[in-house]
């Protein structure tokens, strides 16, 4: 397995904690600070021995060793049933073609960005006045991307938020 990917209260689920964490169909529940998902995730990384991913208002990747944070996209992706599928299959098939090579934190991080980037990009669009005009925008934003990204262009890329978060304790999350 490459990618573990799932919300806060999956990925606490996946963890194995006490059962504190009560899933509402796919509503996620939002407890942890920062600190404690950084920790979750790379704990969960280092114990599986894969990338993990959890998704939210940001997002939280690691293989365990460095923790990104990235916080693209927009409230639309919440608001649509299937959403959260559709980027694990970006996700998957990133990792399955080797973007970044063999570095899968790479691939995860370059699908995630093309995901949420395109999702920033249509909820600007003017048609788009709610998440049923926001779907074909986000469809169209995607393949937008993608043939830009085909003919080397990655301007799309100066709108990535990420960022690097260190993890100081492994304690952070008790």
């Amino acid at each position: 397995m490459d990618v573990i990917k799932g919300n806060e209260g999956e990925i606490r689920a996946t963890f194995g904690e006490d059962g504190e964490t009560q899933q509402r169909g796919v509503d996620s529940s939002n407890t942890l600070n920062m600190a404690q998902k950084a920790t979750l995730v790379m704990r969960l990384a280092q114990r599986e021995q894969c990338v993990v991913v959890m998704t939210g208002r940001e997002d939280y990747v690691t293989n365990g060793d460095k923790v990104y944070i990235v916080r693209n996209g927009h409230g639309y992706l919440s608001e649509v049933t299937g959403m959260g599928c559709s980027l694990g299959t970006a996700i998957s098939a990133a990792v399955a073609v080797g973007w970044g090579g063999r570095d899968v934190v790479g691939a995860v991080l370059g699908a995630m960005l093309h995901f949420e980037i395109a999702a920033e990009l249509a909820a600007e669009r003017p048609e788009v006045r709610g998440p049923g005009t926001f779907v074909p925008a986000f469809l169209d934003e995607l393949a937008k991307i993608r043939d830009a990204s085909a003919r080397d262009d990655f301007s799309w890329e100066k709108s990535a938020e990420l960022s690097a978060y260190i993890v100081r304790q492994s304690s952070e999350l008790d």
